[in-house]
């Protein structure tokens, strides 16, 4: 319980951009120990499931980057990637840490590790798509053509596969009369075909 607290207040001041009660900053040595901490006390959980104090990993990683955006800012965001990595080998199904690495990795300019990290995820393709748009295809077109010819293959496949299959998706749900399920796909695909993914491909 005195975890679960402990990580909940650090949550909660992250999403606010309070970094420490009474204007304090959070330290990120006290917040990786206090992960340590509860990493001891989780180390039968399965690591697939969710591990109680993996966000805390994010916490100290943001702020170890963010204090080093000035004259530091490589020396920042190397030590960020580090406690990532970190975090990744603990909970190495943890979707917030593979996506902050994700954006490290792009920050640094490394196309091969987010490719490694997007494929670690192993997410579905509508989520692939949005990972893509957000830290791949950028970081690909700058250095990494071949990486990039893939990504718009794999991206362009899913978008065809989609509307060759909606007219199977309609009939079924006029057939069992979910009209409205009918409606809520017909919106989707309206969005999906106006998708910047699927343009930039």
């Amino acid at each position: 319980k005195k975890l679960y607290s402990l990580v909940a207040c650090f949550d909660l001041c992250e999403q606010l951009g309070i970094y420490g009660l009474g204007g304090v900053d959070i330290d990120p040595v006290e917040v990786l120990d206090i992960y340590f901490q509860g990493a001891e006390l989780t180390a039968f959980y399965d690591r697939r499931e969710y591990i109680p104090g993996s966000s805390l990993i994010n916490v100290a990683a943001s702020h170890l980057i963010r204090k080093g955006l000035g004259r530091e800012r490589g020396a920042g965001t190397l030590a960020g990637m580090i406690v990532l990595e970190i975090g990744a080998g603990i909970s190495p199904h943890d979707g917030k840490i593979r996506c902050a690495l994700a954006a490290v990795y792009g920050a640094l300019c490394v196309p091969g590790s987010i490719y490694d990290q997007i494929e670690r995820m192993e997410v579905k393709n509508i989520q692939y798509e949005t990972l893509a748009c957000q830290f791949a295809i950028p970081c690909y077109a700058l250095f990494n053509p071949t990486l990039l010819g893939g990504l718009c293959s794999r991206t362009l496949r899913f978008h065809r596969g989609h509307f060759s299959n909606a007219g199977d998706t309609f009939a079924l749900a006029f057939k069992h009369g979910t009209y409205i399920q009918a409606l809520d796909f017909a919106n989707f695909r309206e969005r999906l075909a106006c998708s910047f993914t699927k343009m930039s491909a």
